[in-house]
């Protein structure tokens, strides 16, 4: 299995930063049997057999039920280098005074060893000097209610989406590994995101989204996971 220094280095490597200082943190958080052959054939009188047809025979169809609760971010995904795509469960719509540091992008990393020492790692993902932050909150796809379009202050470079898909890879080999591109979000009240009926798009890992640092920390037994949404692919490769 390999170590927590594996993916450490790896991410001090992409963003060209200093790791945090590791800090303590709080543990976490029949089917029936088969039916006897019978001729189940309904019997029915010849006037049955065929009804007179009116506007009342024809069958009625229930429109599909409201989606109950709180909006849900289903998808991120990048469909290009600068562009960022939030796709919800249902129609939403943004508050007028929607701020883009209410998201936030970061490299996160997560590794448990045997004895359940676990180190988890945020990092801007490119560095102190060239951050990878949302400019513009663009609004809802016009033809899609259910997408939000989000900007960044500059594309995201080849290498840093191939580092980052690579590490999505080993995660799906490595049940004790996490890592990748995550998405964080803050709810402000008044500002953010909400459905047709104002159910409010809840808290995502937002502390990462209250920090100005450009990396951050964890060190416990059995940490929890990564609670940022993703990992997001890079798919405008």
């Amino acid at each position: 299995m390999q170590t927590c220094r594996h993916w450490i280095f790896a991410a001090l490597a992409l963003s060209a930063i200093a790791c945090a200082t590791k800090t303590p943190a709080a543990g976490v958080a029949v089917c029936p049997p088969a039916a006897a052959e019978l001729d189940v054939t309904p019997k029915v009188s010849s006037a049955e057999a065929d009804p007179p047809q009116d506007a009342t025979s024809a069958a009625v169809v229930s429109p599909r039920p409201p989606v109950q609760g709180a909006p849900v971010l289903q998808l991120v995904r990048m469909p290009a280098p600068d562009t960022v795509l939030l796709h919800f469960n249902e129609p939403v719509a943004l508050s007028a005074d929607i701020e883009p540091n209410q998201f936030r992008l970061s490299l996160a990393t997560r590794e448990r060893e045997e004895d359940g020492y676990t180190a988890l790692y945020y990092y801007d993902p490119q560095g102190e000097d060239d951050p990878l932050l949302a400019t513009r909150v663009a609004g809802v796809v016009a033809d899609d209610a259910h997408t939000i379009r989000l900007l960044l202050a500059r594309p995201m470079e080849r290498e840093f989406c191939d580092e980052f898909n690579a590490m999505v890879l080993e995660s799906s080999e490595e049940p004790d590994m996490q890592g990748g591109l995550f998405l964080h979000y803050r709810d402000e009240g008044a500002a953010g995101i909400a459905d047709t009926d104002g159910n409010r798009l809840e808290d995502i890992a937002k502390g990462w989204t209250e920090r100005e640092v450009i990396s951050t920390a964890h060190a416990g037994v059995n940490l929890a996971p990564i609670e940022a949404w993703g990992p997001i692919g890079c798919s405008f490769m």
